[in-house]
């Protein structure tokens, strides 16, 4: 099996673990604290990734989708939008919003489709917009894969001033498509109201939490059939949407904190430009727009607050 799929594994064991309250590093002499963080375990990974190695067995890294391909798609999935509409079927048109806001979440973000499909509506929230008026979300991730050794991951992505690709704002209008489909994002079958939910617009209703393997397979038929496709996958908008934002001057600390990546090797392999941000005499600017959104994620990750903000998805 391979590392990642192994890596992938702890990770849900890990969370499952904390759910119930198995939380913190694991003392074997008294059975406490979580099992999936004690070295053991920790040894058994890195063994697994000195085998993969050893048997040359390499990992394919996904084709770079930029930013400059994610409009072409924006602007297809917009006019497919605005025929759906025409027609009145509103579950069509929530199901193209549902994948215009996952695609510039996941481009803003730098999050794997796996994660960002797990996302329940009660873990985002609006900030307010930034001195230069752009709106402002944080996440408040309390499940995942990079979440293997801390309890939650918060983290902030500001909107665009490109309206076609902003973020914040197909999340508004993701939300507005649920609810004209009659949908409560706050609710859901298995106690977590997701987010993202994988929808049958034939049978006009939900079936649960999006599976991105379903989403990457939407994707792509949409690129093919507007003969936009060129190998691109979802997994390829978080080293896109990295790129880019190296490109426009932020620092690797600042994308590898965002995307999860834990060290600059691991960032090595998905930013292709690293030796050039790397320049000792370049100042990078920050990731944000605006530097108080960072600080105001350090607030509220040290003090349970997180009530007292503005939801972004709001019971029907």
């Amino acid at each position: 099996m391979a590392k990642s799929s192994v890596s992938s594994m702890i990770g849900r064991l890990q969370a499952k673990f904390n759910e119930s309250g198995r939380t913190g590093p694991f003392v074997s002499a008294f059975n406490a604290g979580n099992p999936c963080d004690s070295p053991r375990v920790k040894k058994y990974l890195a063994n697994v990734g000195v085998e993969q190695k050893k048997a040359h067995v390499g990992v394919q890294q996904a084709k770079v989708f930029y930013m400059q391909k994610l409009k072409l798609v924006m602007s297809c999935i917009v006019t497919r939008i605005a025929a759906a509409r025409a027609k009145g079927d509103v579950w069509q048109v929530w199901s193209l919003t549902q994948m215009a806001c996952f695609l510039t979440v996941e481009m803003f973000s730098f999050k794997r489709p796996k994660e960002l499909s797990e996302t329940a509506a009660s873990e985002v929230f609006l900030l307010p917009p930034t001195r230069s008026g752009k709106g402002v979300l944080l996440f408040n991730c309390v499940w995942g894969k990079t979440l293997r050794f801390q309890a939650a991951h918060v983290f902030s992505i500001v909107g665009s001033t490109i309206a076609i690709i902003d973020p914040v704002a197909w999340v508004r209008k993701h939300c507005e498509a649920a609810k004209a489909c009659g949908v409560d994002l706050t609710v859901g079958a298995s106690g977590r109201g997701f987010l993202f939910r994988s929808i049958d617009v034939g049978a006009r209703k939900t079936r649960g939490a999006l599976q991105s393997p379903k989403m990457n397979q939407q994707l792509v038929k949409l690129m093919k059939e507007e003969n936009l496709w060129e190998n691109e996958s979802l997994r390829g908008l978080r080293s896109g949407g990295a790129i880019e934002a190296a490109l426009m001057g932020a620092d690797i600390s600042s994308i590898m904190q965002q995307a999860g990546w834990s060290n600059r090797g691991m960032a090595q392999h998905y930013l292709h430009i690293l030796e050039v941000l790397m320049d000792p005499g370049a100042v990078p600017a920050s990731l944000y727009a605006d530097s108080y959104v960072d600080t105001t994620a350090q607030k509220y990750r040290s003090r349970d607050e997180l009530g007292d903000m503005l939801r972004v998805v709001k019971p029907n």
